[in-house]
């Protein structure tokens, strides 16, 4: 009999429970979910308003975005020109998203211009699709390679200025991708550099300074201090770029900015590189290439900091990188255009139709040879693998009062975790492995103090040293608003290396 009070009081205890707790249970679940959600709308926001290239998730790789053909170029563009933007992604996760994209105009300070409408810098609307997809044909890395090319024929740009390329997954909710930074230009200014020793002498060994005047013959300026600001950034990333920079002198149609120790930056050194374009060989600085039964591991040959060394002069892509496969045939197709022997033929003894004919031919050939290379660039994409790559950097103790990280194009041009090298006190030297697509990288150590955790902010100078000699690209970007101008146009830019005279 007790038995079966406390077994009905057990039950009339568990109903109890059920009726109570079960919404209590339910309501924290939504609640964890809303505030998920308010997490990502507040990450979404900041980003929004920051505008960076930035990656949002953790599944994206090898992000290129350039002029078509030109990989190793900034991303700008001349306003009215035929050339166009290559965006290009891997998503290693198996399942095909509905990727679409969206263009936002920004101030010359990158934050949103909310004084012009859509409609009056874009053709085309929000939340294009981004349709153009396909599957690795490897034998190990599985990844699906997105690809887009801007302007096309759904959206196009009508103003000059800078611009932000947001990639948004639809797939569920909306969620921000990655952000892409481009500028469109206009032709209305010449450009001329300088780049000179720092004016300072604690400087003058390590860092370059650059001067540059601006021609605008054509341009009726009213006040151009304050009509017409300058930015310039070194190799390609613009965590060191110096902005709002006011013409000095103006002389008629000449327009100076030459500062003393003002537009400076830390010259670097050469940048190291890794050339894995090949498994089957060993090309320069790999020192180690093993298949296993999951892949590929390639070890680059062991490094030292460069601090105490003197200058070394070797070519390299400034920090940038390029994907090929050279044991695949499309490679090899790259190299090996068709071509019609023009030495052997007199073409003063060809009629008119043969003429004709002969320059039919030639435009075909120069069609087929066109559309064959682009076939074998898109199917390099496709055909690279992914490899284990080991990266150690040897020095008898750790760097005190920091941590040291890969920084390239192939880090996003940022200080990421993902490339952050740990201290192996046993081996006496710093080490890091990442999965890299194959291909030619450039890269150097960067340190960054303990102070700056949780920001962009670097230095070269502890690891790699500086040379005022170094080989460094340069863009500069002309910016005018004239009085009761809505947006700031970018009248003219150049891209130059620090050797360029004029």
């Amino acid at each position: 009999m007790n038995s079966f009070v406390d077994m009905k009081s057990n039950y009339i205890l568990f109903l109890l429970c059920f009726i109570f707790c079960v919404p209590l249970i339910g309501q924290a679940k939504k609640d964890k979910k809303k505030k998920k959600r308010q997490e990502k709308v507040e990450l979404d926001l900041q980003a929004t308003l920051e505008n960076s290239n930035k990656i949002f998730v953790g599944n994206i790789r090898t992000v290129k975005f350039h002029p078509v053909d030109f990989p190793l170029s900034e991303p700008i563009v001349t306003l009215g020109s035929s050339t166009g933007l290559s965006l290009t992604f891997d998503d290693v996760d198996l399942d095909v998203k509905n990727y679409t994209y969206t263009i936002q105009q920004c101030n010359r300070d990158w934050t949103p211009n909310d004084e012009l409408s859509q409609f009056e810098f874009l053709d085309g609307f929000e939340d294009e699709i981004l349709s153009e997809y396909a599957f690795s044909k490897t034998r190990y890395s599985d990844y699906i390679h997105y690809s887009l090319e801007l302007p096309n024929e759904r959206i196009r740009w009508k103003l000059s200025g800078n611009y932000v390329l947001k990639i948004f997954d639809d797939t569920d909710e909306k969620n921000l991708v990655m952000t892409r930074r481009f500028m469109v230009s206009e032709s209305k200014v010449l450009v001329t550099p300088d780049v000179r020793v720092a004016y300072r002498n604690d400087q003058s060994r390590s860092h370059q300074e650059v001067d540059f005047d601006i021609f605008a013959e054509e341009l009726i300026l009213q006040n151009a201090t304050t009509q017409i600001t300058a930015t310039i950034y070194q190799n390609g990333h613009w965590n060191g770029a110096i902005s709002d920079i006011k013409p000095l002198f103006i002389k008629r149609d000449k327009i100076e900015f030459r500062y003393q120790n003002k537009i400076c930056f830390e010259a670097g050194k050469e940048w190291r590189f890794v050339d894995m374009r090949s498994l089957q060989n060993r090309l320069d600085f790999v020192e180690a290439i093993e298949e296993l039964e999951e892949g590929f591991d390639l070890l680059i040959k062991k490094e030292k900091p460069r601090v105490f060394k003197n200058y070394f002069n070797s070519a390299d892509a400034n920090g940038k990188f390029v994907i090929q496969n050279f044991d695949h045939v499309s490679f090899r197709r790259l190299a090996n255009p068709i071509s019609i022997d023009t030495t052997s033929v007199n073409l003063d003894e060809l009629t008119e139709s043969e003429l004709n004919e002969r320059d039919r031919l030639n435009s075909l050939v120069r069609e087929i040879n066109t559309s064959d290379s682009r076939r074998n660039e898109r199917e390099q994409h496709l055909v690279g693998e992914y490899v284990l790559t080991y990266f150690t950097l040897d020095t008898n103790q750790p760097f005190q009062g920091g941590d040291v990280y890969i920084f390239g194009e192939m880090s996003d041009w940022r200080i990421d975790d993902r490339f952050k090298l740990s201290y192996n006190t046993d081996a006496l030297q710093y080490e890091h492995e990442v999965m890299l697509k194959q291909g030619y990288y450039n890269y150097m150590y960067a340190f960054q103090a303990e102070e700056d955790r949780g920001t962009q902010k670097f230095t070269f100078s502890e690891v790699e040293g500086n040379w005022f000699e170094a080989d460094n690209d340069y863009t500069v970007l002309i910016y005018y608003r004239p009085f009761g101008g809505r947006y700031d146009q970018i009248l003219g830019h150049l891209t130059f290396g620090s050797f360029q005279r004029q």
